[in-house]
């Protein structure tokens, strides 16, 4: 499924980041500040609409382990082997 079009709550965003680096992300969890939005969604489709671009990845969790990878792990290896490093050095099985 294409999840590139859909927003995702701040709490779904930190449990896939937690999945994705294997680590426990400490959270405050407080009151909303002045003027914060209630609702936020960014939308690829006039840009793939308009300049015919087209996103790598579709699905939530894939999009944050590729940024989480490129970051940590900025070694020049395939989506297979990224996916096969990510699973052999997790700690927990989070999937």
């Amino acid at each position: 499924m294409d999840q590139t079009t859909i927003g995702f709550s701040v709490k779904q965003v930190i449990e896939t980041a937690r999945k994705v680096t294997c680590k426990n992300i400490p959270v405050t969890i407080t009151k909303g500040r002045a003027g914060d939005s209630a609702h936020l969604v960014a939308n690829s489709k006039r840009a793939q609409e308009s300049l015919g671009w087209q996103p790598q990845y579709a699905d939530f969790y894939s999009i944050i382990r590729y940024s989480w990878q490129s970051f940590y792990h900025p070694q020049k290896i395939s989506r297979s082997q990224r996916s096969d490093y990510h699973h052999r050095n997790c700690k927990k099985n989070y999937r």
